[in-house]
């Protein structure tokens, strides 16, 4: 890897070592909480979604959580991670802001 960032010139990077090319590449960082690059994995459908008294009704099932408690007819938008759909991550509809996550009734008897 030290090789290869400081001692390796791709031709597409016009005679600079990969390290050269992010350091003089002027683009802002900006720092990220440690829970928000989770999100970036996460598959979203389009839909939206309402929380009802059994929570949210997402491939046949209902997927509850405590945190939805008060929260019966919020519209919101479900996220999972591809293949794992037995717990979903639930997000506002209007804001995006992600309110919590959610396990399927099915999983937790």
């Amino acid at each position: 890897m030290t090789w290869w960032n400081t001692r390796h010139y791709p031709l597409a990077l016009n005679g600079m070592t990969p390290l050269e090319a992010w350091q003089a590449d002027a683009m802002p960082l900006t720092d990220v909480s440690a829970a928000q690059p989770a999100t970036f994995a996460l598959e979203d459908n389009g839909r939206t979604y309402t929380i009802s008294t059994s929570g949210v009704r997402w491939r046949r099932r209902g997927c509850l959580a405590p945190w939805m408690k008060g929260r019966t007819g919020t519209k919101v938008s479900v996220r999972h991670l591809p293949h794992h759909d037995d717990t979903i991550e639930v997000f506002d509809a209007a804001t995006g802001r992600h309110l919590g996550a959610a396990s399927s009734s099915s999983h937790s008897r």
